[in-house]
């Protein structure tokens, strides 16, 4: 089917609901869509009321709330981390120096907590890391011989 860009006017051969003609018309439309929509939806009343609550007193109380023993303990549940409760937080916290297992860094120069990481598979407790580290470790889906074909990679001399 024969459609118009609605956003250069140039014809294009449609595939089902399409639009624009490329990614760059597209995503110069929705740019224009985007603004389009924000300037109707501002003012709206339901969303005044609910940039009341995202208010830094409303954040302060959920970061509170998040911190909290119990709340901490029920996500690592959920997450599928056994045995996790802040007091074996403390201790690993304490036993790796309050350093990521990985890169070494501190949690104080991080600024932030440091993660659990745990084996998808049975759910046990590795220890803990930064957040780069553990997200590699997920990127990397866990694989020992994934990460060492990376260590081999980066071993290499450039081309």
């Amino acid at each position: 089917m024969i459609k118009i860009c609605v956003e250069c006017g140039k014809d294009f051969e449609a595939k089902g609901r399409a639009l624009c003609c490329s990614k760059k018309c597209r995503k110069e439309h929705r740019k224009e869509y985007k603004k389009e929509y924000q300037k109707k939806y501002q003012n709206r009343p339901e969303v005044i009321e609910r940039r009341k609550h995202n208010s830094p007193e409303t954040k302060e109380r959920q970061k509170k709330y998040n911190s909290s023993p119990e709340i901490k303990e029920k996500n690592w549940k959920k997450s599928g981390i056994k045995n996790m409760t802040m007091e074996r937080y403390n201790k690993l916290l304490k036993e790796q120096n309050s350093n990521c297992s990985i890169c070494g860094i501190n949690m104080l120069e991080l600024g932030v907590k440091l993660s659990v990481d745990h084996c998808h598979e049975n759910g046990e407790v590795r220890g803990l890391l930064c957040r780069n580290c553990n997200a590699g470790l997920g990127i990397f889906k866990d694989n020992i011989d994934i990460l060492a074909s990376a260590i081999s990679y980066l071993q290499q001399e450039s081309i």
